[in-house]
C-alpha cells in the first residue's frame, strides 16, 4: 500500500486531539514518515502503552451471580487487553494479574467447578 494511503487512513483513524499533531504535515510519502516519527514520540512511550493495557485488566468490574451478558463483556474486555500486550510482546507483564482478574469472577467461579454429583 501506498504510503499516501497510509497516511489517509491514518488520520482517518485518530482522534481529533491526536490528529491536530500531524495537520500541518504535508500529504506526501515524507509527510507520513514525519506524522509517524511525531505519534511515536508524542504518544509511543512503550511503558505506558504497557501500563494502560494492564490499568484497563485491573480497571474490570467484579461480576457476581451468573450474568452471560457481564461475563461476555468482562471477558471481551480482557481478551482484547491481553491480545494487544501479546502483540506487544509484553503479555509476560500481565502473568501477576491472573489470579486478580479470576478472583473478578466470583458469580461463576463456583459454576466452572463440576464435581461428580452435578
Amino acid at each position: 500500500m501506498a504510503a499516501v494511503t497510509k497516511f489517509s487512513y491514518l488520520k482517518e483513524l485518530v482522534g481529533p486531539k491526536v490528529k491536530t499533531a500531524i495537520d500541518g504535515v504535508p500529504f506526501t510519502t515524507e509527510g507520513y514518515q514525519r506524522a509517524k516519527n511525531i505519534l511515536k514520540s508524542k504518544y509511543g512511550q512503550m511503558s505506558e502503552i504497557v501500563n494502560a493495557y494492564v490499568q484497563n485488566i485491573m480497571a474490570l468490574p467484579v461480576i457476581t451471580g451468573s450474568h452471560p451478558r457481564k461475563i461476555h463483556e468482562f471477558y471481551e474486555k480482557v481478551l482484547f487487553n491481553v491480545q494487544s500486550l501479546e502483540t506487544l510482546g509484553k503479555l509476560t507483564e500481565i502473568n501477576g494479574y491472573v489470579r486478580m482478574s479470576i478472583d473478578k469472577l466470583q458469580g461463576i467461579r463456583g459454576d466452572l467447578v463440576r464435581t461428580d454429583d452435578n
